[in-house]
């Protein structure tokens, strides 16, 4: 998937340029690579179901954790009625 803006275009010249004259990497490359390499990862889809199934089974959770923390303390105070009034 090659993307046409101008950033990618840019990091992607700067990182072919990269070396200084010694054939040390500059501090520049090493921050295009680094740029260019987060930016490919924003820019794959495999995995992209993984991530929306794990997000929706985090907010199911939170929904069941401020459920039972509210529901729980209301069922706590029927038991102890029923047991009180148990023969």
């Amino acid at each position: 998937m090659e993307s046409s803006c101008f950033l990618c275009t840019l990091s992607r010249q700067r990182s072919e340029r990269g070396t200084t004259d010694h054939g040390a990497a500059s501090m520049w490359y090493v921050f295009w690579k680094i740029r260019s390499g987060l930016q490919s990862l924003t820019l794959r889809e495999e995995g992209q179901d993984l991530v929306e199934y794990s997000l929706l089974l985090l907010m199911l959770a939170v929904a069941l954790v401020a459920t039972l923390g509210t529901l729980g303390k209301a069922l706590a105070g029927y038991y102890s009625y029923i047991v009180a009034h148990f023969p």
